[in-house]
């Protein structure tokens, strides 16, 4: 009813500012400011699918900011009302770093997972970050590989991580058939990871259409989702755009929606290394020498 409210009287009116509208049309302005606000409040999935009727109408164009609002509210309403109190049982089980007992366990785990295989990446000698890239027959780095074909890497990394019973899978299934990179999920709920390459077209509107707007909305992840970056640093600005994708996630949702980046560019000697390898070519003195300085 507050859905179809908004919708006949909106275009009609607009929302109340400080130039002191006549007295005719302050009542309808309140009252549809009001409506917009209780809707925002509401937990249920039938507002979801009505803001964004209300938001996607040319006619309530002057009304859009404080749908907006409304929608980030609805959000995390939503979010929160989902939260499954854990019983003892899993309480244990979390306690012994066995499972997670909710999505904000879970997401918890995949940062720190994430974290560890973004180190290893770096330093291993495995020298996992060629992985991501297209090489010559020098083995020389040229380019990025495909997002899918980054993903099939972390996926594999992810997986030998996880704890047991705990699942992760590829294109993992969401609203309207839409499909995130990894899906990662335990005893009824799941958390979405949703991966960019920096240099990719809709790094920016991935997160808020993508991951925010279509994964994160299913009940079972709690509100909670990982967007994760891969930096490859091709346009040389790297780190700028992710620490401002960062602070892209609004102040309501930042305890739920991670922005992670992984460096997969060549890793450059250290300093300590570069020292460590002079150290060890430097000719060393005989052992009476050393014995006659002691």
């Amino acid at each position: 009813m507050l859905i179809a409210l908004v919708s006949l009287l909106g275009p009609s009116y607009e929302p109340i500012t400080g130039d002191g509208p006549d007295t005719q049309r302050v009542q309808p302005s309140f009252l549809l400011s009001d409506w917009i606000f209780a809707l925002g409040s509401r937990p249920d999935r039938s507002t979801t699918r009505g803001l964004d009727r209300l938001l996607e109408e040319p006619r309530m164009a002057k009304w859009r900011k404080s749908l907006e609002r409304s929608r980030d509210l609805h959000r995390v309403v939503v979010a929160d009302s989902a939260y499954l109190h854990p019983d003892p049982d899993l309480v244990r089980r979390t306690l012994s770093n066995l499972q997670p007992a909710n999505a904000a366990d879970l997401h918890t785990l995949l940062i720190d997972i994430f974290t560890d295989i973004s180190a290893r990446i770096r330093g291993d000698s495995a020298n996992l970050w060629r992985g991501f890239h297209n090489e010559d027959r020098y083995g020389r780095p040229q380019s990025a590989k495909p997002e899918n074909s980054c993903r099939d890497i972390l996926l594999q990394e992810l997986k030998h991580r996880l704890p047991l019973g705990v699942n992760a899978s590829a294109e993992g299934r969401y609203v309207s058939d839409k499909r995130a990179d990894i899906r990662v999920s335990y005893g009824g709920f799941n958390i979405p990871v949703e991966i960019k390459k920096d240099s990719s077209t809709d790094l920016w509107t991935g997160l808020p259409s993508q991951l925010v707007d279509q994964y994160t909305t299913d009940p079972e992840t709690g509100g909670y989702g990982i967007y994760l970056v891969l930096r490859f640093d091709e346009g040389g600005d790297s780190h700028r755009r992710i620490e401002n994708l960062k602070e892209s996630v609004s102040i309501e949702l930042r305890h739920k929606i991670s922005v992670l980046a992984i460096d997969v560019t060549k890793p450059e000697p250290s300093r300590s290394a570069s020292h460590l390898g002079r150290a060890l070519t430097r000719p060393t003195l005989p052992m009476a020498a050393v014995r006659e300085r002691a």
